[in-house]
């Protein structure tokens, strides 16, 4: 129909071979969690159809309508191909609501800074169809009315290497606590959002089936953290440092990172999981308190 599935985040995560959407329980955390943002997130509003829909953008016009999952979670992204050889050049257009990250990709001993594993974000060689030559794919963000992304969400998948704790270490200590948009994907748009901030917000970990954490900043303005583990037993809020290490020890991995837009004024620092005062942070606040009880 013209709304949304929100199942399709879900579908996305099922993709990426490390969660498995059909079960429940604490080892479906990283879905479930994500899918109930997408249902909690349901269209604050759908705008009126013109004949032209010149009033919408291109991926509205195919969704039908701009929801507040798109706004709050997505990234329109223009993927872009060009071949060396036949200079034969395509473009797709999608959104993107989780990027990820290969772990076993880049861990050969030592774990890549964080800036050079987003570096494989940004584009890839491939072999042109037509011609067999080397074509270059390069993907960029579309700021649309100088509008930038407002949450990036990240998806760790590590294979063997989750096993290894001092991989586990060095990706925990890769892991920064701000990040630019222009480190994360080249921007096209009609205004300059590259100098955009994202501060680390939550990270969801886990270290088997039925064993997970997740920690939220517990304080916009401070290094504190609260850890929220299996049994539903709240921690006292800990340093980053100290939350980390308790990771090390019990071999748990972080598996999805979300960072969300910084915002500038002091009043907004103090505000929601999502920094701003609006409907659609009430919302997420609840479907955050709900999830962390399941």
């Amino acid at each position: 129909g013209d709304y949304y599935d929100p199942s399709a985040l879900c579908g996305a995560l099922s993709n990426f071979g490390l969660f498995n959407i059909a079960k429940t329980g604490p080892s479906a955390l990283y879905s479930l969690m994500l899918k109930t943002f997408h249902r909690g997130l349901r269209p604050l509003y759908t705008p009126s159809r013109g004949d032209s829909g010149t009033s919408r953008n291109w991926l509205d016009a195919m969704d039908g309508y701009r929801s507040a999952v798109h706004a709050n979670f997505g990234q329109d992204m223009i993927e872009s191909t060009t071949c060396s050889g036949c200079s034969k050049c395509e473009q797709k257009r999608y959104t993107q609501f989780i990027k990820k990250l290969p772990m076993s990709k880049f861990a050969g001993g030592d774990v890549l800074p964080f800036a050079e594993m987003l570096e494989s974000l940004k584009g890839e060689d491939a072999v042109c169809e037509s011609c067999g030559e080397v074509a270059r794919t390069t993907k960029s963000i579309r700021c649309a009315n100088g509008q930038p992304p407002e949450v990036f969400t990240f998806a760790i998948t590590w294979g063997s290497t989750f096993l290894d704790p001092d991989v586990i270490q060095s990706a925990m200590n890769s892991i920064p606590h701000m990040l630019a948009l222009s480190d994360i994907s080249p921007v096209t748009g009609d205004a300059d959002c590259t100098n955009e901030e994202y501060q680390l917000k939550a990270v969801m970990c886990s270290r088997g089936d039925y064993q997970y954490l997740t920690l939220i900043k517990a304080d916009m303005r401070e290094d504190r953290w609260l850890i929220e583990c299996e049994e539903n037993r709240s921690m006292v809020p800990t340093a980053w440092q100290r939350a980390m290490t308790l990771c090390k020890q019990g071999q748990t991995a972080p598996k999805l990172l979300i960072f969300e837009r910084r915002r500038h004024t002091e009043a907004a620092l103090e505000g929601s999981f999502l920094g701003s005062e609006s409907q659609t942070d009430e919302i997420i606040l609840d479907v955050i308190d709900t999830q962390l009880q399941i």
